[in-house]
Order: C-alpha cells, then structure tokens, then sequence
C-alpha cells in the first residue's frame, strides 16, 4: 500500500462550487476511483489549497491512473472540476495535482475511527532541512504518546514552507487524549524542538500551532 498527498489550487470564485459538488460526487466517478485502487481518499481545503490524501492498493499506479482517465463519466467529471482548478506552479510536467513528499509517518493497530483530521502550519524556511532530518528518526516515546492518544495512520507531507499533516482518531474522548498527549514528559522534550522551527499559519487561534482544515470530500 502505498499512501500519498497531492495539492493544487482552487480559483477563489469556485470555492463555494467545487466544495459543494464534492459533497455529491457522481457515483460513477466513485466506482471509478474504487476500480482504480484508491481507498481511503480525502480532500481537505486551506484557503486556495486543496490537500489530498489517498492509500493505493494496486500494483501498477501509472495504468490505474490511465484506467481513470480513460473512464468516460470521470472525463465529464473533469470537464465541470478542472476549469475550477490551478495545478501549483512547480507541478511536474504532464501532472495537474502536484504530489508532496512524506516527512513522516505512524501507525498503530486500528479500532473505530472517530475522525479523519487534517492540518496546516509554516515550517521556518532555515528550519526544513533540520526538520524532515529528525523526524525520519523521531524518538520512541514520542511515537508511542502519539498511539496511547489513539491517533492511526498520521502522516506529515511538506510543500516548501507548508506542512500538512493528515491523521484518524480513533478513541472516544479527543479533547481528554489530547490533554494526556499534552502532559507526556518526552513529547514536550520533543515539542521544544520541533516547535522553535514552527510558525503558526495566520489563521491559527492565539496559542495554536497547527491549523485545522475541513474535509471537502470523502471517499473509501
């Protein structure tokens, strides 16, 4: 299985459109996604940004990929969604959603899933290199606080300055896991770090780091 983010942009004029059309997404473009192997796939949206998620669990991305857009229902699909998209101006070549690079990842064994969770903060720009160095060794204690507070499948994707993290919760009282991840000596250890290369995005509550962002559509 392998796990990816994408990002583009949303012309602004379109945002109320996109997000409502995606609350109703055509079945035929569902099944389409579900023959190609994509599962767990989410939109969030962070202003102008649109950050996906998605798990595939085939074998060959590229003729899935071509499978989809041979689909004559997603091509109709496209036509109403491209024209309210702008892919990101370092998109590769022949790509419309531009894929970010996994800076971190973990998991644990899953029970119910609560929610799905998404958010976004600055990472300094002297501090980027520094910060994907550590966490792909990031300490123990602090993988196991995050799977004692019932947090699965989190993961950290970097686009220049951004960080969007995607994460599921799977336990029954957020507010009381958080407060006890809060409270873990080594994951305050770890935020002393990890925090003086952080800025809070403008729109983060006073004493917030990470911004939370609503998911636009699901589909698994």
């Amino acid at each position: 299985m392998q796990r990816i983010a994408q990002l583009i942009q949303v012309k602004d004029r379109d945002i109320a459109e996109y997000e409502r059309i995606h609350a109703e997404v055509w079945p035929g473009v569902l099944e389409t996604i579900a023959a190609c192997n994509i599962h767990n796939y989410s939109i969030f949206r962070y202003n102008h940004l649109l950050f996906a998620y998605m798990e595939y669990h085939g074998d060959d991305w590229a003729a899935d990929q071509a499978k989809m857009a041979a689909d004559p229902v997603t091509q109709e699909w496209w036509k109403i969604t491209a024209p309210m998209q702008l892919p990101m101006p370092d998109v590769e070549e022949g790509a419309w959603w531009k894929r970010l690079p996994e800076v971190f990842h973990t998991d644990a064994p899953h029970g119910r899933l609560n929610k799905r969770i998404a958010s976004v903060i600055h990472v300094k720009e002297k501090a980027i290199e520094e910060y994907i160095r550590i966490h792909a060794d990031t300490w123990p204690g602090v993988l196991a606080a995050i799977a004692d507070a019932n947090i699965r499948n989190y993961s950290i994707y970097q686009y220049n300055h951004l960080l969007f993290t995607y994460m599921e919760y799977h336990g029954d009282d957020w507010e009381a896991d958080m407060a006890r991840n809060a409270d873990d000596a080594v994951s305050q250890d770890w935020w002393k770090i990890t925090t003086a290369m952080l800025q809070p995005v403008p729109e983060a509550k006073e004493g917030a780091y990470d911004y939370p962002i609503p998911e636009v559509f699901h589909t698994d």
